[in-house]
């Protein structure tokens, strides 16, 4: 096997979400877009090939944190301040 960084686009907003299992290496907003949307990106170094999958969450400041959530990484984005959980196997 053989570690190597990858990048994935996550959308803000109140889904579940999946991506590869790994170490999240950095996470900052998506700069040049256009729209009202919120997309963040996130780096992670994966055990390559990719057989595991994460389920995580994007959750603002002041909202609850899911139960047994694990916090991977923080990113401001203008006003806003978004944090990654891992999320438990069976959200």
């Amino acid at each position: 096997m053989t570690r190597t960084p990858l990048r994935y686009m996550i959308e803000v907003n109140d889904e579940h979400q999946q991506f590869p299992a790994g170490k999240v290496l950095h996470l900052s907003e998506q700069r040049g877009r256009s729209g009202p949307e919120h997309l963040i990106e996130v780096w992670i170094e994966v055990e390559t090939p990719v057989s595991d999958l994460q389920t995580v969450q994007v959750i603002g400041t002041g909202q609850p944190i899911p139960d047994g959530a694990e916090h991977l990484a923080t990113t401001l984005d203008g006003s806003f301040v978004w944090h990654l959980y891992r999320l438990k196997e069976n959200p």
